[in-house]
């Protein structure tokens, strides 16, 4: 169920803070204020991205939040919309919720929600899921095994720095033109996302993207300290349906509006 929405915001989908500033100190020797060059050292772009993908995806268990503003190009002051994230993955259980999407699988079934729309999907968990769960948590340009696959092989090129405080990225993807920019700034030791910022453009019209007129949304994803409890993926499921008999289900009082499909009988 992979809404324009998700895909939009998702696409991952956040902040970029500049790290061009410029610091005035004070001069021991001639008491005269000068301006001091931020720290700056190119990396490896390759090895960045690759570690930044496995510490993504390698791990069995993963609890993630963010805060999600989008933006127009011509109105950066105020969002447009605004979202929360949420992610919390052990092994095959997962529980994913981007404001009114939400993805729950405790390893046999897995539950699509959309609040908004009020549509309820429910299938077996397979390869497929999975794919659908690491396209949803993903949140670089490309899904890519990083120990087989080269950034050249998928059209992706960018650039990797390292300053005082933390590493910045930028990732260019020629597969992907209707992506302007993908910008992320990410902790220098664990290689673990800090924030993101995605522009994309509004027209699907490739040939106008070089007028400096052409209008682009801007995702801004923060990512911020955890502070939600631990879910039972089981009880999170039965709050929403029960399966009876075979591959029968009976929702919940408070789902009992939602059109349903089951898939479980497929």
């Amino acid at each position: 169920m992979k809404s324009k929405k998700i895909i939009l915001i998702t696409s991952i989908a956040a902040c970029l803070f500049s790290v061009m500033a410029y610091a005035i100190i004070n001069s021991n020797k001639s008491k005269v204020k000068k301006t001091e060059k931020p720290y700056y050292k190119e990396l490896d772009f390759q090895k960045e991205y690759a570690a930044v993908f496995q510490q993504l995806l390698s791990s069995k268990e993963q609890k993630l939040q963010a805060k999600i503003n989008l933006y127009e190009s011509k109105n950066t002051e105020h969002p447009k919309e605004v979202a929360d994230l949420l992610i919390i993955r052990n092994e095959k259980k997962f529980y994913g919720q981007i404001s009114h999407q939400v993805i729950i699988s405790n390893g046999k079934i897995i539950v699509l929600i959309d609040t908004l729309t009020k549509l309820l999907v429910v299938e077996k968990y397979n390869n497929q899921n999975e794919k659908l769960i690491n396209s949803t948590i993903k949140l670089l340009p490309e899904v890519r095994n990083a120990e087989t696959d080269t950034t050249a092989d998928l059209g992706i090129k960018g650039k990797a720095w390292e300053t005082g405080s933390f590493n910045m990225m930028t990732i260019n993807n020629e597969l992907k033109p209707e992506i302007k920019s993908f910008e992320l700034k990410y902790n220098k030791q664990y290689h673990s996302i800090i924030s993101i910022t995605t522009e994309w453009w509004k027209n699907n019209d490739l040939n106008n993207h070089n007028n400096m007129n052409s209008d682009y949304w801007i995702t801004k994803t923060n990512f911020i300290p955890f502070d939600k409890a631990d879910i039972d993926f089981d009880k999170e499921i039965e709050k929403i349906l029960k399966i009876k008999g075979k591959n029968n289900i009976e929702l919940s009082q408070a789902f009992a509006q939602y059109k349903l499909h089951n898939l479980l009988k497929g």
